[in-house]
């Protein structure tokens, strides 16, 4: 389903308002409180099945109290995160042909020995990519739609990985924040990428390894999931998307949506 950011029309199709029922209930069991729209992201995720929604919600309420500890806006937290000391920047790559949000990084640059000596730059890490999943489920249809990610693994070695440091991610974007990943593209990967795969595939679950897609810059394939528009300097286009200002019309989209769903099906969906 290609996503839109059509705030106007937030309707839950039958089955996931028999989710959100579930899920709601179930959070209110458990003592969490979450806005309309983090509700709704784990009703869809998990399917309605509660006990998933529950670690999920658990985990999130976790970053939500280490991110007030930090005390570091999103900016501050990507500067430290991703540019101080460090040059491994999260970018946000544009959309591909079905609509859906894409992020890039390059793995040549990444050096996962900063994160585990420094808790802080592990912490804002954790904020940025939480608040960067906060913008690119505004709506249902890019709840629904999910986000696609591009690893630039051209300059790629052994010491860019990490199996802790991989595996602290993946409890974020795997079963944690509530976001579908629909693609996992590794453009130009090396030699040794199947010995990687080896060990990530002690955490990382068939559904989402099936979704990598290793191929060739050269090939052309890129082209297949983007338009030319689309593709950021680093795999060889023009498109630059500023996060800064990407996030804070993502977060205005966010809450319309918050604001059409209470109108919809009251607060906290007291209607339902």
């Amino acid at each position: 389903m290609a996503a839109t950011d059509d705030v106007n029309s937030p309707t839950l199709l039958p089955h996931e308002t028999e989710w959100v029922k579930d899920i709601v209930a179930a959070l209110k069991g458990a003592g969490f409180q979450f806005d309309m729209l983090e509700t709704v992201q784990l009703a869809l995720v998990c399917k309605g099945r509660t006990k998933p929604a529950l670690e999920r919600a658990k985990k999130m309420k976790s970053w939500e109290e280490d991110a007030k500890a930090l005390g570091m806006s999103f900016q501050e937290a990507y500067e430290y995160a991703c540019r101080k000391d460090v040059n491994q920047e999260l970018q946000v790559f544009g959309e591909d042909k079905e609509k859906r949000d894409a992020f890039c990084i390059d793995y040549g640059t990444f050096q996962p020995d900063l994160y585990k000596q420094d808790e802080k730059k592990w912490q804002a890490l954790t904020q940025v990519m939480i608040e960067t999943y906060r913008g690119a489920t505004c709506t249902l249809p890019r709840i629904r739609g999910g986000y696609l990610f591009a690893a630039n693994s051209k300059e790629f070695a052994f010491r860019n990985f990490d199996n802790t440091l991989e595996k602290k991610m993946a409890a974020i974007y795997q079963d944690g924040y509530p976001i579908k990943i629909t693609h996992v593209l590794v453009v130009d990967p090396p030699l040794f990428i199947r010995m990687v795969m080896r060990i990530v595939s002690l955490f990382l679950k068939k559904k989402l390894r099936d979704r990598i897609d290793f191929f060739k810059l050269d090939s052309g394939k890129l082209l297949t999931y983007f338009d030319e528009s689309q593709i950021p300097p680093m795999f060889g286009g023009n498109n630059k998307v500023d996060i800064y200002a990407w996030l804070e019309n993502r977060l205005t989209i966010r809450s319309q949506t918050e604001q059409m769903l209470a109108k919809e099906y009251g607060e906290n969906f007291s209607s339902l």
